[in-house]
C-alpha cells in the first residue's frame, strides 16, 4: 500500500513535553498527598486516554474535585512551563523529508487548538501541515472521535 498522508501526534512526538507534563501532574499529586510519578518510565507506563480516567488512576477523587477543575489546574501549570519546551531533535528533519516526498501531513492532537497552533508557529512547523486538528478545550479528551468528525471516511491511505 502506498501512503498519501502522514498523521502526526504532537505531544511527545514533535514536541518534547513529557517532563513538563510530569512536573505539572506531580505538583497536583503532591499538594493532595498522593504518590507522585517517579519519572519518564513510570509516566510512559501509566499514561493513557481518556485523560480523565488516567487522573482517576493516579488517585484523584472526582467526588472532592471535579475533573474539569483538575484539568484546568494542570493546564495552568503546563502553560507556565510551555515557553521552555523544545521540539524533538529530529522533528523538523522528518517533517521536511515527508514534505519533499509530496505526502499530505496532518497533525492530530488532544491539545487545545489555539495552544497547538501557537506551538506549531513557534517551532516553525505550521507550514508543513495541510490540516491541524486539535481539541476545542483543555480537557484532553480522546483523539479518535475528533479525527472521525474532521476526516470522515475519506479513505486516506495514512501512516500514523
Amino acid at each position: 500500500m502506498k501512503y498519501d498522508t502522514v498523521i502526526w501526534d504532537f505531544n511527545g512526538t514533535l514536541v518534547d513535553d513529557a517532563m513538563l507534563g510530569i512536573v505539572s501532574a506531580n505538583r497536583m499529586l503532591e499538594a493532595r498527598g498522593l504518590a507522585i510519578i517517579s519519572g519518564i518510565e513510570e509516566y510512559r507506563e501509566r499514561f493513557f486516554f481518556p485523560v480523565e480516567e488516567y487522573y482517576r488512576s493516579l488517585g484523584f477523587d472526582f467526588e472532592k474535585e471535579p475533573y474539569k477543575d483538575l484539568a484546568a489546574e494542570w493546564f495552568t501549570a503546563y502553560l507556565a512551563g510551555e515557553p521552555t519546551l523544545t521540539p524533538m531533535s529530529e522533528a523538523a528533519e522528518a517533517l521536511e523529508i515527508i514534505k519533499k516526498a509530496g505526502l499530505r501531513q496532518i497533525i492530530l492532537s488532544a491539545s487545545e487548538s489555539t495552544l497547538l497552533r501557537r506551538q506549531l508557529d513557534r517551532f516553525g512547523f505550521t507550514d508543513y501541515f495541510d490540516e491541524v486538528i486539535g481539541g476545542d478545550n483543555f480537557l484532553a479528551g480522546g483523539k479518535a472521535e475528533t479525527a472521525r468528525a474532521r476526516l470522515g471516511e475519506n479513505n486516506h491511505r495514512c501512516a500514523m
